[in-house]
C-alpha cells in the first residue's frame, strides 16, 4: 500500500558528531534583516531557488554543514512582529506580545472598509511590554551571560530597551527599525553611528585599520575610511565572547544588514564596485539588480564568518581540548520577506509585509560542530522563528516560567535526533489590519498552515483562499475557487475548523467596520457538503439569479431575465454560500439593471408580488438597496436602512404602504422576503421564515411603471423616493421573483429553511461505551479489532478505543441483541480517526441486524476521499429509522486492504426515538458529520468544564450535535428552577430561560446558525457547561 508522509526529512547524509556535549552549550542567534527566499547564494534553504546575483558563501557553508530548514517562517510579514515572538515565544495576540505590525495596524488610508485595533503599547509603539518575560530573562535564570547586539525594534522607549528585558548587555539596540545611515561620521573629531543605532556601538565606530582592510578587502582600499555598522557588530561581538566565555552566553545577534537605506552611501566601496562591476558583466535573470542591498548582504555574510571563525579557532575554557564551535548552537533566520519586490522572494507570491509565502518564508540554519545530528541535511518540516523561545530553554537546560503561555514548539529533540517529530498540528498567522502602498496589498486576514494545505481568510469579503504549497508553492491555485470536490472542501472544513477555534481561544483582536464601528464576524467553518442544488420552490417564478458557475447573474429560470446593464464589476464567492454552488459579491459600487421600460418584466402593472432572497451583508449602515422595480410613482422596493430591513409596495405618488423592522446585526447569512397581496391588500415581510411585519392596508394594485428594476443599488428613482445609487455590500444568493403572493409555508420552502414546527421526539439514551474499563455492550470480533492503551494517540477520549483493521470476519465490533421494539428510530453518534486508508476502496461500515447477527445490511460507508481524509478526526452521526426488533445488533466493519489499514472508533452513544424526528418518507439514512473541534471554555466566571458534567451526570442533554431542539433531562429530582442558558463562540449570552419543576426541558434551536454554541444549565448552587455543536 502507499504511505503518505506529510513532512518529508530529506537525509541527505547522516552526520552525527562523536561528542554531543550536553554542558550548557553556548548560543548564538542570527538574524537578518529583510532578506528575501532566494537572496542568498545557497539552495538548500530554498528548495533550490538560489539568487543568481547575490553571494553569500558563509550561510552556503552553514547549510551544507548544518541543518537547512526550506519550510521555515517568521511569525510576522515585517520586522518588529517577528522580533516580539521570537523574544516573548507568543503569537502577536497575547497580551503579552500584542505585536502585529510595524507602525500600526492602519496602514492602509482613511477610508479602507475596515479598521484594525489598537496594537504594542498604550502609546502606539509596537515593542512588547515590560510584562512579558522575554528569552533572555528565562535563559538568564538558567546562568547565561546574555547580550544583544544591533537592530532590536521591540523595545527601546518607555525603559523597555534591551537590558530592561533581560539582556546584560545591549550593544546598538533601540526603537528604531533601520540604521539611518550604514557607516558611522565624525563630529569634533569623535566617530559615533547614526543616532538611529544605540551609543553601544560607538566605540568601535572608529575607521578601519590596515589589518582590518586587508582581513576584510584584501587590499589597504578600507584603511581609514568609515565604519560599516555591520562590521563594528562583528568586532563587538567577539570582544564579547572573549570576556564571557568562561562560562555559557546567549548572544542575540539581530543585523541591520539588509534593510535599508541602501545605495552607494550604503555600501562598503569594496563591496559595491565588485556589484557593479558583476552587474555590468552577468546581470541578474532574477531581478535581483540592487548593487547595494547586494553589497550589503555580502558584508553580513562576511560578519557571521568572522563569528564562525572565532568560535572554530577559540578554545572552550569549560571544555579542554576543544573548540567553542563544539559546544555552541547557532541560528541563524531572516526575519521576514525581501523588501524591494517579489523577486526577492521568487518563485513564492508576495514580499515583506504580505502575509502570502514571500512574506513569511524564513531563510532558517542551525549549524554546530558539536550538538546536531542530521548535519548536512535539509529538513521539511515546518517551524517557525518563536519555536526558537521553547527551544534554546530546553538547550540550555532551562524551565520555560510558569504561568506564562509559550505558543512556540521546542525543535531541540529533532536537532539533537531524539524525536523527529515536532508534535504540532498547525501554525497560524492573524493580521486584523491594512499594509497597503505601492507595491503591497495586504488586508485584513486569519491564516493556518496545516500539513500541505494553507487557507487564508479575507475579513473584507468574508472569502477564503486554500493553497497546496508542496505542488503550488507560489499560490497561483486558489483550491476554493469555481466548485471544488468533496476532498478539498474535507480539508478545508478541517482548517478552517481550526482557525476559527484558534482565534478563539487566544481571544485574538477582530477589526472593526469602519462605517458602524462594529467587530466583523469569525471566520464561518467551510461545509463538506454543499447545499442543495436549489432552494426556490415553487418553480413558477419570474425569474431566478442564483449566480452559480454558468450562470452568472443570468436567469437561472426559461424566462431568460437576464441583465440589461450592470455598474461596477460583480464577483462570486465559490465556498460561502447558500445555494447551489457559489453567491454573488457585491463590493458598494456594483449595481445590476434586469427591467427597463416598456418591459414587461418588473414594469407591467401588478397586484401581486413576492421577492425572496439570501444575503449577508458586509455592515449594517447607510440606505442599502437589494431589490427594486419601478420608480417614484408605483413600483416594489425592498433595502435596507441602517440597522433595519424595509419594504414599500407603492400605487401613486399618495398611496403606498411600508414596513421597517430591525435585521439581524450578526454578520450571518439571513433568508428575508416581501410578499404582496393586492387582492387581500396584504404586505408582509419576513425574516428567516419568520413574518416580522404585516399588514392589511396595502395597495390594491401597482400600476405599469415606467422605471427601471434590478438589484444591488437603486437604478433610477425608487419607490422610497431615493435617487442616490445606495449600493449594497455584501454577498447575495437565490433572488427569486415570483408573480403572485407565496403563502408562509412557501417563504420557508423557498429559502429551504428548517420548519419552524418540527415533529417532537422522545429520546433516550440506549448505550453509551468509552471503552475506558472494557468492551461494554460492544463484542471482539477477533484477531483484526483490539482494544488497546496502545491506541491511546487515536482516543477521542481517555486512552482506549477499538481499532479495527484488514477486512476478515474479525474485521468487526458488534453489540449483543437489543430490544429495540419500542423504538421507531435509532441514532448513532461516535467518533473516528483513519489511518493509511489509501483509496477510495478502502472504507467502513455501519450495519444493523434484525434477526440477533445471523444477517447484517449496511446502513452507511464511509469512503476514504468522499467521507474522511486520513489523519483526521471525526465526529458522526446517522439516523436509522424502524421498524426494529427484540434482536437488534449494531456492527462496525472494516473494509480495508491489509493489517496495516486501520479505523479507530471511540464514544459510541446509540439512542432511541418513540417518535422520530426525521419524515419517513424521507431519504431513509441521514448521514451528518463534523470534524472535531477542541473543547472552548465560553467567558463566563462560574462556568465549569464538561469533565464536571461527566463526574456529576446529572443532566442528559441530547442530541449533540443538535438541529432544532435539544432536550436536558434532569436525572435527580429538584423542586427548585432550572435556568438554561447559551452562549455563542465569544462568549455573548443568546438564550435564557427558566422552567419550573420540569425534569424534561425542551429548548428550541432552530433560530441558531449552524456552529459551536456552550449551554450552562443552573440549579441552586450548581452550575454545569457543555459544548454543543448545532448541525
Amino acid at each position: 500500500m502507499k504511505t503518505t508522509t506529510k513532512f518529508l526529512v530529506l537525509l541527505l547524509c547522516i552526520g552525527v558528531s562523536s561528542s554531543i556535549y550536553s554542558q550548557s552549550p553556548n548560543i548564538v542567534v542570527i538574524i537578518a534583516d529583510d532578506m528575501g527566499w532566494s537572496q542568498v547564494s545557497t539552495g538548500a534553504t530554498n528548495l533550490n531557488n538560489p539568487s543568481d546575483f547575490y553571494e553569500t558563501p558563509t550561510l552556503e557553508t552553514l547549510a551544507n554543514q548544518g541543518i537547512a530548514f526550506p519550510q521555515a517562517y517568521v511569525n510576522g510579514a515585517n520586522c518588529a512582529p517577528t522580533r516580539a515572538a521570537i523574544l516573548s515565544g507568543q503569537y502577536a495576540s497575547r497580551p503579552d506580545n500584542n505585536v502585529f505590525a510595524v507602525n500600526g495596524l492602519n496602514r492602509g488610508g482613511s477610508s479602507t472598509l475596515l479598521v484594525g485595533p489598537s496594537q504594542g503599547l498604550s502609546n502606539g509603539e509596537d515593542e512588547i511590554p515590560a510584562s512579558a518575560i522575554t528569552i533572555a530573562e528565562t535563559i538568564k535564570a538558567s546562568g547565561y551571560t546574555t547580550a544583544h547586539f544591533g537592530k532590536y525594534h521591540s523595545g527601546g522607549s518607555m525603559s523597555n530597551g534591551p537590558t530592561d528585558q533581560g539582556f546584560d548587555f545591549n550593544y546598538g539596540g533601540g526603537s528604531d527599525g533601520a540604521p539611518g545611515s550604514y557607516f558611522a561620521s565624525q563630529s569634533g573629531g569623535v566617530w559615533t553611528f547614526h543616532s538611529r543605532i544605540g551609543p553601544e556601538l560607538d566605540p568601535y565606530a572608529n575607521p578601519y585599520t590596515l589589518s582590518e582592510s586587508m582581513a576584510l578587502a584584501g587590499d589597504n582600499s578600507l584603511e581609514g575610511t568609515a565604519k560599516h555598522v555591520t562590521d563594528a557588530m562583528a568586532d563587538a561581538a567577539i570582544d564579547f565572547m572573549n570576556a564571557n566565555n568562561t562560562s555559557p552566553f546567549f548572544m542575540h545577534f539581530s543585523n541591520y544588514a539588509i534593510h535599508g537605506p541602501w545605495g552607494q552611501a550604503n555600501a562598503r566601496p569594496d563591496l559595491y564596485a565588485k556589484y557593479v562591476a558583476k552587474n555590468n558583466t552577468n546581470p541578474s535573470q532574477m531581478g535581483h539588480t540592487n548593487v547595494s542591498q547586494a553589497a550589503i548582504a555580502e558584508g553580513m555574510d562576511q560578519t557571521i564568518s568572522r563569528l564562525i571563525d572565532y568560535l572554530k579557532t577559540t578554545a572552550d575554557p569549560r571544555n579542554p581540548g576543544h573548540m567553542l564551535s563544539e559546544n555552541t548552537l547557532v541560528y541563524f533566520i531572516s526575519d521576514n520577506g525581501g523588501a524591494i519586490g517579489t523577486e526577492d522572494n521568487g518563485p513564492l507570491r508576495g514580499m515583506k509585509g504580505e502575509h502570502y509565502e514571500g512574506g513569511v518564508r524564513s531563510i532558517t540554519i542551525a549549524w554546530s560542530e558539536g550538538l546536531l545530528a542530521n548535519t548536512g541535511t535539509i529538513n521539511n518540516t515546518p517551524i517557525v522563528a518563536f519555536d526558537l523561545y521553547p527551544t534554546l530553554v530546553e538547550a540550555a537546560g532551562g524551565t520555560l516560567p510558569a504561568g506564562y503561555d509559550i505558543d512556540g514548539v521546542s525543535q531541540w529533540s529533532m536537532l539533537t535526533g531524539t524525536n523527529p517529530n515536532l508534535n504540532r498540528d498547525a501554525i497560524y498567522w492573524h493580521f486584523p489590519g491594512y499594509l497597503v502602498d505601492s507595491k503591497r496589498d495586504q488586508r485584513p486576514v486569519s491564516i493556518i498552515r496545516k500539513g500541505d494545505y494553507k487557507l487564508i481568510h479575507n475579513y473584507e469579503t468574508a472569502s477564503y483562499e486554500m493553497y497546496n504549497l508542496i505542488t503550488d508553492i507560489g499560490e497561483a491555485t486558489n483550491l476554493l475557487s469555481g466548485s471544488p470536490d468533496n476532498a478539498t472542501l474535507t480539508i478545508a472544513n478541517d482548517l478552517s475548523t481550526d482557525l476559527r477555534n484558534y482565534l478563539i481561544n487566544i481571544s485574538a483582536p477582530l477589526p472593526t467596520y469602519r462605517s458602524s464601528g462594529l467587530t466583523v464576524p469569525l471566520p464561518e467553518i467551510i461545509q463538506i457538503n454543499p447545499p442543495v442544488v436549489s432552494c426556490v420552490d415553487p418553480d413558477t417564478y419570474l425569474a431566478l439569479w442564483n449566480f452559480d458557475v454558468g450562470v452568472d447573474a443570468n436567469d437561472a429560470s426559461s424566462n431568460n431575465n437576464d441583465p440589461l446593464s450592470t455598474i461596477g464589476t460583480l464577483t462570486y464567492d465559490a465556498v460561502d454560500f447558500k445555494e447551489g454552488d457559489r453567491s454573488a459579491v457585491f463590493d458598494g459600487t456594483t449595481k445590476i439593471q434586469y427591467s427597463e421600460n416598456p418591459g414587461p418584466f418588473l414594469i407591467a402593472s401588478m397586484s401581486q408580488r413576492s421577492v425572496a432572497m439570501w444575503i449577508k451583508p458586509t455592515a449594517l449602515s447607510g440606505i442599502q438597496n437589494l431589490f427594486e422595480e419601478g420608480g417614484g410613482i408605483s413600483g416594489v422596493v425592498l433595502r435596507l436602512n441602517g440597522s433595519n430591513l424595509e419594504s414599500i409596495v407603492r400605487n401613486s405618488s399618495t398611496v403606498s404602504d411600508s414596513h421597517s423592522v430591525a435585521f439581524p446585526n450578526d454578520g450571518d447569512w439571513h433568508h428575508v422576503a416581501v410578499v404582496y397581496n393586492g387582492g387581500s391588500t396584504s404586505h408582509n415581510l419576513y425574516i428567516d421564515g419568520v413574518s416580522v411585519a404585516s399588514s392589511s392596508a396595502a395597495p390594491g394594485s401597482v400600476p405599469t411603471h415606467i422605471g427601471s428594476g434590478g438589484i444591488g443599488g437603486v437604478q433610477k428613482k425608487d419607490s422610497f423616493g431615493e435617487t442616490a445609487d445606495n449600493f449594497y455590500t455584501g454577498k447575495m444568493d437565490a433572488v427569486v421573483v415570483y408573480d403572485f403572493a407565496l403563502s408562509a409555508a412557501q417563504v420557508i420552502t423557498s429559502g429551504c429553511l428548517p420548519d419552524p414546527n418540527p415533529s417532537q421526539c422522545t429520546y433516550a439514551v440506549i448505550n453509551s461505551e468509552d471503552f475506558e474499563s472494557g468492551w461494554g455492550v460492544w463484542s471482539d470480533g477477533g484477531a483484526d479489532a483490539r482494544r488497546s492503551a496502545n491506541d491511546a494517540a487515536y482516543a477521542n477520549s481517555g486512552t482506549y478505543c477499538i481499532r479495527l483493521q484488514d477486512n476478515t470476519s474479525t474485521s468487526v465490533m458488534t453489540t449483543s441483541n437489543f430490544d429495540m421494539t419500542s423504538y421507531e428510530e435509532l441514532t448513532i453518534n461516535f467518533s473516528y480517526y483513519c489511518r493509511s486508508m489509501d483509496n477510495s476502496n478502502e472504507d467502513f461500515w455501519l450495519q444493523i441486524s434484525t434477526d440477533g447477527g445471523a444477517n447484517f445490511t449496511t446502513v452507511e460507508e464511509w469512503n476514504q476521499s468522499d467521507e474522511f481524509v486520513n489523519d483526521q478526526r471525526y465526529n458522526d452521526q446517522v439516523v436509522i429509522p424502524g421498524p426494529f426488533t427484540a434482536t437488534t445488533q449494531l456492527r462496525f466493519r472494516a473494509d480495508a486492504s491489509g493489517n496495516s489499514d486501520w479505523v479507530y472508533i471511540d464514544d459510541v452513544v446509540i439512542n432511541g426515538c418513540s417518535t422520530p424526528a426525521a419524515s419517513m418518507t424521507s431519504t431513509p439514512i441521514v448521514h451528518t458529520e463534523v470534524e472535531v473541534q477542541p473543547e472552548v471554555q465560553a467567558e463566563e466566571p462560574e462556568a465549569v468544564t464538561e469533565e464536571t458534567i461527566a463526574k456529576e451526570d446529572m443532566f442528559s442533554i441530547y442530541p449533540n450535535p443538535f438541529g432544532n431542539q435539544i432536550y436536558i433531562t434532569s436525572k435527580e429530582s429538584s423542586d427548585q428552577n432550572t435556568e438554561i442558558e447559551i452562549f455563542n463562540n465569544v462568549g455573548q449570552s443568546i438564550f435564557l430561560k427558566s422552567y419550573t419543576n420540569q425534569e424534561r426541558i425542551k429548548v428550541p434551536t432552530q433560530d441558531l446558525s449552524t456552529g459551536q454554541y456552550f449551554i450552562k444549565i443552573s440549579v441552586g448552587d450548581t452550575i454545569i457547561q457543555k459544548r454543543l455543536i448545532k448541525m
